[in-house]
């Protein structure tokens, strides 16, 4: 696993339908229950046209919530921000804390990469520049990834990238490359997609894309269109050498990844099967990855009965065309469309967070809904067919790690095609400095106590035994340091959950700790590592991160003062 070529994903992050953490996203994923549902009520400016266009979607809970008050942002811009950049925002924090770093212990030439469509909350926002109630141009897509840049202080480069539902694909692409060539030592990058506005789901409905009774079912007999969903997501790309060589915690790897174009086709948003097969083989060339040591493919599958068999026949190809054939050991082909709707430039986002969830479970999830094969979809004569239910995953017979082929597509044409392999399946074994003290900070007093919660809550749900080695490692040198701080030491992992229960209730009393803790606590820096190098700590654990509180900020309903009318 040390000479394992392309890019390391250290750190990863998301918000999904009814997901708001990875364990409830993977909780969903392995069910039998879709994560859409109508309209909430608190989304007006969509919910007045559910009816009149049967709208029905994956959506995000609490979208309109913001800490500004962590990132110094004032209530004016936070109001004037788009939503996806502020959640955006958050979740690259929380990307950043899965990695075990903070913005201050990443290089200052991180570069943000971001795949974003949605411009919905600048339709809302613009007829109050007219009125004076709103100076700060805020909704500009550019801004989802310049954001980023410059409230953690990164000089990489930072772009937001639309090719419509490919464009988190083509954003991991591309920072790929930027690692690659030297502009960057690590990237931050992920997809963003919110249904603001109604605008979308009547032209969908209106030209025949959306999903007649509100089912996606990709592959699938009965497959009339496709349900639209919202998510966000970011990963923490890191070269995979220095990656090892820092001890990171390496969730999986890009191994090989490629972009092109569909060229002319039948219709501007019409699919070609044939630049999908090629996007794959260059993918798979790119990672010096044989089609025969493919275990699964993630395929785009938006449930629409003239996209998914064009896409079919495109993956088909790549197995036929190196004369793989069928076998009784079949490679599974999946989406999670059915489970979550079409995020469209989140898509190839939630997509690699699934491959890499269903990696470290070491489980396959089912494609929903359980119904039989398209008689439009032929896999026949290659060793493919569709995964149905969850089932654990095996090693194929020699190999040493899964590999998965993603597959990615945009609406203008735009494919995107990712190799994934399995990141390292153990850590060292290694003492902590200070392997006995946990310390948890925050900016006030109910955040602490919420973080303190989460982890607590993260800890009584482990099955085994946690390794407190590594949780007083992460919580060390992978959270930033505030002003509200406490200290708990233990040497099991039940001690140190009554110890944070008993926070929790107000009944903690507080006992005898080492300097360096006291010290700690009461506002001072101290150098937990011992001055070792981060390879030479036990390695970080993917633990709960900072428990955002904030408000909900959201344009007026009504612009204010008399009705507009244009200057003359």
């Amino acid at each position: 696993m040390q000479d394992r070529r392309g890019v390391a994903i250290i750190g990863l992050s998301g918000r999904f339908p009814k997901a708001d953490t990875m364990d409830e996203f993977w909780d969903v994923l392995a069910g039998t229950q879709a994560a859409t549902s109508p309209v909430p009520p608190e989304r007006k400016e969509v919910a007045k046209w559910a009816d009149k266009y049967k709208i029905h979607g994956g959506f995000l809970k609490n979208i309109a919530r913001f800490d500004a008050a962590f990132f110094g942002i004032t209530t004016d811009e936070a109001v004037a921000m788009d939503p996806q950049q502020r959640l955006f925002l958050q979740v690259a924090w929380h990307a950043i804390e899965n990695a075990g770093y903070t913005p201050q212990t990443l290089p200052r030439r991180t570069g943000v990469f971001v795949g974003a469509i949605s411009a919905d909350y600048a339709t809302l926002a613009e007829p109050h520049a007219f009125d004076g109630s709103l100076s700060t141009r805020a909704t500009d897509r550019y801004q989802i990834a310049n954001r980023v840049s410059y409230h953690f202080d990164f000089t990489g480069p930072s772009m937001t990238i639309d090719t419509a539902c490919s464009g988190s694909g083509v954003a991991i692409h591309t920072a790929i490359r930027a690692l690659e060539y030297g502009d960057c030592e690590v990237a931050i990058v992920g997809g963003v997609n919110l249904f603001l506005h109604a605008s979308r789901f009547a032209q969908f409905r209106e030209r025949g894309i959306l999903s007649d009774d509100n089912i996606c079912r990709p592959f699938r007999d009965g497959a009339n269109g496709a349900v639209y969903g919202e998510g966000v997501g970011a990963l923490v790309l890191r070269p995979a050498k220095t990656a090892h060589a820092s001890g990171d915690l390496i969730r999986a790897y890009v191994a090989g990844s490629a972009v092109n174009s569909a060229g002319q086709t039948p219709a501007f948003t019409v699919p070609n099967s044939r630049s999908q097969t090629d996007v794959m083989q260059t993918a798979l060339a790119q990672a010096k990855v044989s089609v025969t040591d493919i275990d699964a493919v993630e395929a785009h599958g938006t449930g629409t009965a003239l996209g998914d068999p064009i896409e079919a026949r495109g993956i088909a190809d790549v197995f036929r065309k190196a004369g793989v054939a069928a076998t009784a050991d079949p490679v599974k082909v999946g989406t999670l469309k059915g489970h979550f709707g079409h995020m469209e430039s989140a898509a190839a986002i939630a997509a690699v967070t699934k491959v890499v969830a269903q990696m470290e479970h070491q489980q396959l999830v089912p494609t929903l809904p359980d119904l039989p094969q398209s008689r439009m979809v032929s896999f026949k004569r290659t060793p493919l067919s569709l995964q149905n239910t969850l089932t654990d995953w095996p090693l194929r017979s020699g190999a040493s790690h899964r590999c998965v082929l993603i597959n990615s597509i945009g609406g203008g044409g735009v494919n995107a095609s990712l190799v994934l392999t399995e990141g390292p399946k153990a850590a060292p074994d290694i003492t902590a400095p200070h392997g006995d003290i946990f310390i948890f900070s925050a900016r006030n007093v109910q955040q602490l106590h919420d973080n303190v919660g989460a982890v607590a809550n993260w800890l009584g749900a482990q099955a085994g035994a946690p390794d407190l080695q590594r949780i007083a490692t992460t919580l060390q040198i992978g959270r930033e340091q505030f002003s509200q701080r406490i200290v708990f030491q233990a040497v099991e992992a039940g001690e140190l959950l009554d110890r944070l229960r008993a926070y929790l209730a107000g009944s903690y009393t507080s006992h005898s700790l080492p300097q360096v803790a006291t010290d700690w606590a009461s506002g001072k820096d101290v150098d937990w590592t011992m001055s070792k190098d981060r390879s030479e700590l036990p390695c970080i654990l993917p633990l709960p991160g900072y428990q955002f509180g904030g408000e909900d900020y959201w344009l007026a309903e009504k612009v204010k003062g008399k009705e507009l009318e244009p200057v003359t």
